[in-house]
């Protein structure tokens, strides 16, 4: 059999530039549409008071999305994964285990804040003794305890149940930690607050 001519090949390269075109314009045209649906969002829901938002998809994809929402940056977690052949319960658990990481992170950010809070204007309590004085005199504003150690009772109640109430009474933002962050607090004696002054 003869071999192919040269403008049979020729054409052949032109046909892959234009499979090349269209994927350039079938990506332009995703982009748009997810920054499009982004305004959409924000429009729709951007009066309500969002703790976090997470965005999962391909490569740049939760960025253009993310693009269209007008909302603070630091509020945004984007995950680089593609969930579109997943079950529920797969997405489920990507959810879950995500969630695990930016409390994680939100939880570390916090101790670094007592860490830097010692010795300033402020100041942090540091002990459940402290942390309770400082609940007591309406100074703390966020604590921060283990949720597995099992602190000496305050006044015949458990004192990780005191420090609940206490914030809940006097408008003090409250976290429980568990895992690292837990045992960065055990050189503090389990509980830490950041104080208002």
């Amino acid at each position: 059999k003869s071999q192919q001519s040269g403008p049979q090949v020729g054409g052949t390269g032109t046909t892959a530039a234009g499979r090349d075109q269209y994927a350039q314009r079938l990506q332009s045209n995703r982009d748009r549409f997810l920054k499009q649906l982004g305004h959409l969002l924000a429009d729709r829901f951007g009066d309500r008071e969002w703790r976090g938002l997470m965005i999962f998809g391909e490569g740049e994809l939760p960025r253009h999305l993310a693009a269209g929402l007008r909302t603070r940056w630091s509020l945004i977690h984007e995950v680089h994964h593609d969930l579109i052949r997943t079950t529920d319960a797969e997405i489920e658990r990507r959810v879950e285990a995500e969630v695990d990481v930016l409390n994680e992170q939100r939880e570390r950010a916090l101790l670094d804040r007592v860490e830097e809070a010692i010795g300033t204007d402020s100041g942090a309590a540091l002990g459940p003794t402290e942390v309770l004085q400082a609940l007591e005199q309406g100074r703390a504003s966020h604590v921060i305890f283990d949720s597995d150690r099992e602190f000496e009772p305050h006044d015949g109640q458990p004192t990780s149940e005191a420090m609940i109430a206490l914030g809940l009474s006097t408008g003090a933002s409250i976290t429980p930690v568990e895992g690292e962050p837990a045992e960065r607090l055990a050189a503090r004696g389990g509980a830490a607050a950041l104080l208002r002054y």
